[in-house]
């Protein structure tokens, strides 16, 4: 009996100790979006607990005792679940099944309430939902994002998220026509978006290794609906005007699943450089220091100024044609494809003047003396382009893969102006440039990239090889008048000079990139990382100069040919150390980036050679208090290596009156980068707010050092050469914004800017010039959207750029633009509509006699017809009061120069446009397809 009754004891601590379940599941919305702290109760005839979901959904218990329970589950903005379960006495851990919860709305005063977070941070990538954006019929992406919290698209087409351009664009994880982002936003109809995605992608090698080096670039991701996987879409467009307007456009796409057709094409007159309306005046911080090599007739490139429409003060009409092809498609369970072509021509016809006032300070007496020019130019240019891309991604085995990219890129080019230049001031000089070029580059370059997953689960291993050639070859045909006169009031002649020349060039790039990496768990939270690569950047330039005589015959002069042959090699070792936690992760660890710098000239018979070493580290973090709250902040250095021009010891003449002169002895610059970011998504009450900042910090930077010298006329021009400077070269950057999303979505108020302040250090005459640029940009709006017939969308930009410099404070400039814009949208009937753009500038810093506060006013009325909104005849006009007059100011180390160019901006046009489409969810009509993160399809 008593052992009858030690055995019944044992059998049932047996069946407790060792029945006792483990229990875990994940709670998500019909989305496909996990649910974070919903309440989850299990319930069995012998215990009930409950608990929350956490930052991932996940839900889970212990010690379960009964073998029969339920689940009941309970979140705000979401339909209760309940199901019952029962399982076999042998399973001691169980996995649930994902529970879905339905959206519910309930109304509490009127105010909707609605549980799925608009905004969501995953790890690299911010998402946005976009079915809480309220749109309306036939509205495009485009429409879309612009009511995303942080998101601004240009009238040009450029977006910029949180303050930062968006590089790329895809459609459910791949390249939309090359990633042409422009094109992905007006292409694609809003209606079946299912989210809206904005990743930091650091490249196929990291995708797949999840080792992250260098900067990512932005890249916009759009996420169809699962229930219209499949359709087809097209807009025909074709429209006639005023001043010989006329736009053609034919476009189509083929969605099904994974699989991607496009074709683009599209012929247009137009103008050029019309304002943004943003009220931006743009700038650099570096004022004036990144001009592209560094002098010539570049000067002034990247200055703190800006213009009062915000665009770059180009200007004038175009013709432009572009053509292009998209396929991307799963040819297999294993093969994936993505390929694009694109084809653009243009043909741009300018007119442009300028006023300067260049200062230049004798070292020696310290006297200030002022350069004036007033330059006024014809320009006309063609060019056209080939582009095409293709990537094949093979899945070998499980444990296998291979990527294979190659690009292919051709473009020419055809140029001609006539500048007719006069200077006074120090000297006293007309000129009349003529200049003819031809110019051809051919690109072409392969990448691949091989990866193994060791039988230990999460080794990885990868090998990446890259070769990239681009060779620019371009004639040049240079007609130059100058007039020496006596710089008095008589301002009498004494040499009428014309030097005619022909300029050869020719610069052939050859990029060659390899790399391994490799990762290796330490345990189930950290990782050992390495990554080794080696960068050979190689340069072969000649540029062959000859003096065409007055007969026409034709001289070399050697004196003024270089050939120059210069390469840069890059190493970098990398070992960190990895660890992720729920809430939080990070990278620790140190590059070694050994380089060197090579050069031989065969013009001078020298040679130049410069090694230098680097010790940086690796250093990411964030946090991520939910979903909805994170913070990261970033460490990257990279070094850089000087420009033909900066680097090559022979004169370049082309612009006699500021000749170039290389230095074979730079070294390369070496740049530092902090960035930190911060963002916060409120669901219960939809407040968004960000902030980021980004410092930069360069050594060895290249500068140049202009030197005024007297020429045998005892008039005076310019020498520039190039130095390394390792002070007084740094940026700070910041960007910030809240908005506010009220009124069921009707409503949203935002405010978000920038503000900047740079630190340069250039040299003219042989002094230091130290330069201070501030920039600040703000924006206030306001989108209503309170009915079915009205849109409106207020706002008020604020812009300031200041810029001090060392030399003297003649250039110092400080610019003030106020911005009033209204955007609207009326419907008289659901057919019938008027959209119209205001917007008023005011603007102080630019002188009164080249700017007048434009106006500018567009609007188009449109009628709608056909099937489903299909067809519509709109009349648009641009600029009703044609006061756009494109003012542009840019400051350098040491000048500040004013451009207008011309804008025939005031037309109309009358258009007509077809836009069929039809959308299914294919076989499967629930929709219900699993899915990637990026929205591709799997098995499909």
């Amino acid at each position: 009996m008593k052992r009858s009754i030690l055995f019944i004891l044992l059998a049932f601590t047996y069946s407790y100790t060792f029945a006792q379940k483990n229990i875990t599941g994940t709670v998500i919305d019909s989305t496909k979006q996990t649910v974070i702290g919903a309440l989850v109760k299990i319930t069995s005839p012998l215990d009930t607990i409950s608990t929350s979901t956490n930052i991932d959904g996940i839900f889970s218990f212990r010690n379960i005792k009964s073998s029969n329970f339920t689940i009941s589950v309970n979140g705000l903005g979401y339909r209760s679940f309940s199901k019952s379960y029962q399982f076999d006495n042998s399973q001691n851990t169980i996995r649930l099944e994902n529970i879905t919860l339905k959206t519910q709305t309930n109304m509490l005063d009127m105010v909707v309430v609605d549980g799925t977070p608009t905004i969501t941070y995953k790890t690299d990538t911010m998402e946005y939902r976009a079915d809480a954006y309220n749109m309306k019929e036939n509205a495009t992406v485009e429409d879309l994002v612009k009511k995303m919290e942080g998101m601004e698209v240009d009238k040009d087409g450029t977006l910029t998220v949180q303050g930062e351009q968006i590089k790329r664009a895809r459609i459910n994880g791949k390249d939309y026509f090359g990633g042409d982002v422009e094109a992905a936003l007006k292409d694609l109809p809003s209606d079946i978006v299912d989210k809206i995605q904005i990743i930091d992608d650091y490249g196929d090698e990291a995708r797949r290794t999840g080792v992250k080096d260098g900067d990512p670039q932005r890249v916009l991701n759009i996420v169809t609906k699962s229930n219209k996987r499949v359709g087809n879409r097209g807009r025909f467009e074709v429209g006639a005007g005023s001043d010989n307007r006329y736009q053609l456009t034919a476009n189509a796409n083929r969605f099904n699943g994974n699989q991607q057709l496009g074709i683009r094409s599209s012929l247009n007159n137009t103008v050029t450089g019309i304002a943004n309306t943003n009220g931006d005046l743009g700038g650099g911080n570096q004022g004036g220091n990144n001009r592209n090599n560094g002098g010539g007739n570049n000067r002034g490139q990247g200055g703190s100024g800006g213009n009062q429409g915000g665009n770059s003060g180009s200007a004038g009409t175009r013709q432009a044609g572009r053509f292009g092809l998209n396929y991307n498609d799963d040819l297999s369970s294993k093969l994936k494809l993505e390929s694009s072509y694109n084809y653009n021509g243009s043909n741009t016809k300018s007119t442009s003047e300028s006023l300067s006032d260049e200062i230049f300070k004798d070292k020696d007496t310290g006297t200030i003396e002022h350069l004036y020019s007033d330059r006024k130019g014809d320009n006309k240019n063609k060019s056209y382009t080939h582009a095409l891309s293709a990537k094949l991604e093979y899945e070998i085995d499980s444990a296998n893969w291979l990527i294979v990219s190659p690009t292919l890129n051709l473009r020419r080019n055809t140029s001609n102006s006539i500048t007719n230049l006069k200077q006074s001031g120090i000297f006293r000089q007309d000129q009349v440039n003529q200049n003819a070029n031809i110019g051809k580059t051919p690109n072409y370059g392969l990448t691949l990239n091989y990866g193994h997953r060791f039988n230990k689960k999460g080794t990885v291993a990868s090998v990446q090889l890259s070769a990239n050639n681009s060779e620019n070859t371009s004639d040049r045909d240079a007609n130059n008048r100058r007039l020496y006169l006596s710089n008095d009031e008589n301002e009498s002649l004494l040499k009428d000079s014309l030097l005619h020349r022909a300029i050869a060039n020719r610069n052939l790039t050859e990029n060659y990139r390899g790399s391994l990496t490799f990762s290796h768990p330490l345990t189930s939270k950290s990782r050992l990382e390495f990554n080794g690569q080696v960068n050979y950047r190689g340069y072969d330039n000649s540029q062959i100069t000859q003096v065409i005589d007055e007969f026409g015959y034709a001289n070399t002069v050697d004196s003024l040919s270089k050939i120059f042959n210069y390469s840069f090699t890059e190493s970098r070792l990398s070992l960190n150390y990895k660890y992720t936690q729920t809430k939080y992760n990070f990278a620790l660890g140190l590059s070694g980036v050994p380089n060197a710098l090579k050069g031989y000239s065969e013009s001078r018979g020298n040679s130049t050679h410069r090694n230098s070493f680097n010790i940086i580290p690796i250093a990411r973090f964030e946090y991520k208090w939910s979903r909805q709250k994170r913070f990261s902040i970033n460490y990257t250095g990279n070094p850089t290596e000087p420009t033909f021009d900066q680097i090559q010891d022979v004169p370049d003449v082309s612009n006699p009156q500021n000749v170039i002169i290389g230095n074979p002895d730079l070294k390369a610059a070496f740049r530092h980068s902090i960035q930190a970011n911060f963002n916060n998504y409120i669901s219960q009450t939809k407040l968004n707010y960000y902030a980021g900042f980004n410092a930069t910090f360069n050594e060895n930077q290249v500068i140049r050092n202009v030197i005024l010298k007297r020429d045998e006329y005892n008039g005076r021009k310019m020498e520039t050469h190039f130095m390394n400077a390792n002070k007084g070269n740094y940026n700070y950057r910041g960007n910030y914004g809240i908005s506010k999303r009220f009124g069921d979505n009707k409503y949203n108020l935002s405010y978000n800017g920038t503000a900047g302040y740079g630190k340069t250090l250039s040299m003219n005459n042989n002094s230091e010039n130290i330069g201070k640029t501030w920039n600040l940009n703000q924006r206030l709006n306001l989108q209503i959207d309170p009915n079915d017939w009205l849109e409106v969308n207020p706002n008020i930009r604020y812009s300031f750029n200041q810029g001090n410099f060392s030399l003297d404070t003649i250039s110092n400039s400080r610019i003030h633009n106020w911005t009033l814009s209204l955007s609207s949208k009326v419907y008289f009937q659901k057919t019938f509509y008027l959209t119209y753009d205001l917007n008023k500038n005011f603007i102080e810093g630019i002188n009164a006699n080249v700017t007048s506060n434009p106006f500018i006013i567009n609007a188009s009325l449109t009628k709608e017809f056909l099937k489903k909104k299909a067809g519509a005849v709109s009349l648009k006009a641009y600029d009703l009061l044609n006061q756009n007059n494109f003012i542009n100011r840019q400051i350098t180390d040491n000048a500040i120069i004013d451009t207008k160019s011309n804008a025939l901006s005031r037309y109309f046009i009358l258009t007509f446009t077809w836009t069929p489409q039809k959308w299914t969810g294919g076989k499967k009509s629930s929709g219900n397809f699993q899915r990637r993160g990026d929205g591709s399809y799997m098995g499909g």
